[in-house]
């Protein structure tokens, strides 16, 4: 599970992890990608040559960042090897059906939708509080929380 490098742009990169890509046995198309950062999700479908409806799908994640001059790498890590980066898209999950955990498996799934659920939460700012205050709204709402979650996010 190393680094693979050697592409002189990120749209090289890219452009080569989602094309077409085919073997003796079964083709390869990307059907759905979306940055997030420099992670890069895929869901990939697999069709077998010899029974064309046999398909599979699966959810990749290529982490991708620059090394040294003018040089790009990419990792990646499918759903089953347990990603520990959650900014899958929501709508990927649906794509993909789950595939077999073993017991005491990190639940990467449920990961993703916990991620999503407090990116959408609201956050109150300072200028809200004093809002509140200004309209004689008690709150025990403190400043430093919501700094400390706008960080995080």
């Amino acid at each position: 599970m190393g680094w693979t490098s050697g592409y002189h742009s990120r749209k090289e990169l890219v452009d080569y992890v989602t094309a077409h890509q085919e073997n003796q046995v079964s083709t390869f198309d990307c059907i759905a990608k979306k940055f997030v950062g420099n992670h890069l999700w895929c869901v990939f479908e697999r069709t077998a040559k010899p029974a064309p409806t046999d398909k599979e799908r699966y959810i990749i994640l290529f982490d991708i960042q620059r090394w040294g001059e003018g040089n790009w790498a990419y990792k990646d890590i499918q759903e089953s090897m347990g990603p520990f980066q959650h900014s899958c898209p929501l709508s990927f999950l649906d794509m993909v059906p789950e595939p077999p955990r073993p017991a005491g498996y990190h639940d990467w799934r449920q990961g993703v939708r916990d991620y999503h659920a407090r990116r959408n939460q609201k956050t109150y700012r300072w200028a809200d509080r004093k809002a509140h205050q200004w309209r004689g709204v008690q709150s025990n709402f403190s400043p430093s929380v919501a700094r400390r979650r706008r960080k995080r996010f």
